[in-house]
């Protein structure tokens, strides 16, 4: 590990691990470079105050124009005389990118020209398999939080659905159909990787950024449900995203995250 002084913000759960897939990324991405980190768990009800204590900035605004504050954040004291502190995970990542960049060009994450494909692909094609897990794993998602989190959680979804959050779920056949789309979408995946024909990964035998976004989301489903949603995901294609993910786990030393 590289001798730095990096701090990454993240969320507390009751598992074993964090579960949030925005700070997957960021952690694989830290790993992945070798950066040594610490970490401050911070409950979801007090990121806002944390986060302005420590100077961190908002990633956004709420319907109500107030600031909105979000995790993963990380605060880089590595140079004495430059304190970094930024959110939100894509920034973080572009910084990490930036400031303790691959020993060649070829391991980069963002290879020349590729930067807005990418960005989209992760605002686009991950989130599509995101926004499908509350509506399979939405119990399970509670059940991850903390105590002092679970209203927060419960007020957030049920603002997202327009529903009683008990019946965010679904069940019998709504439930079967969910679970068809989200075996689409990760066929379209499959089709995007084997369009390069020259390796595990999106852009060929290394992972670039898109497979640090991939693998977070799938390693919060891993998290969250690891007998069901968990389970039909290794299972698809002849068990090809179980192999994906401990390619990309393994060879790319990062060990049993």
């Amino acid at each position: 590990m590289s001798h730095t002084d990096i701090i990454l913000l993240d969320i507390p759960s009751t598992l074993r691990y964090p579960v949030s897939p925005h700070t997957w990324k960021v952690r694989m991405i830290l790993n992945h470079k070798k950066l040594a980190f610490k970490e401050t768990w911070v409950l979801t009800t007090q990121i806002e105050a944390t986060c302005r204590a420590l100077g961190i900035g908002p990633t956004g605004r709420k319907p109500d124009g107030s600031a909105h504050y979000t995790l993963p954040a990380l605060i880089d004291r590595t140079d004495p005389t430059r304190h970094i502190a930024l959110s939100d995970s894509t920034p973080i990542v572009e910084y990490l990118e930036r400031t303790y960049p691959p020993a060649s060009p070829e391991s980069a994450l963002f290879p020349l020209g590729t930067r807005e494909v990418q960005i989209q692909f992760n605002q686009v094609d991950v989130m599509r398999i995101l926004r499908i897990v509350p509506e399979v794993a939405v119990t399970a998602h509670l059940a991850s939080k903390l105590e002092p989190d679970r209203g927060m959680l419960r007020t957030k979804f049920e603002g997202l659905y327009g529903r009683p959050f008990d019946q965010i779920e679904k069940t019998g056949a709504a439930r079967e159909a969910l679970w068809v789309n989200l075996e689409q979408q990760f066929r379209r995946l499959a089709n995007m990787i084997d369009q390069n024909r020259n390796g595990d990964f999106f852009m060929g035998e290394r992972p670039r950024f898109m497979d640090f976004a991939l693998c977070g989301a799938m390693m919060f489903i891993r998290c969250l449900s690891p007998h069901d949603a968990w389970a039909r995901i290794c299972a698809w294609d002849g068990g090809r995203w179980e192999r994906y993910f401990d390619t990309f786990q393994q060879n790319r030393g990062l060990g049993n995250l």
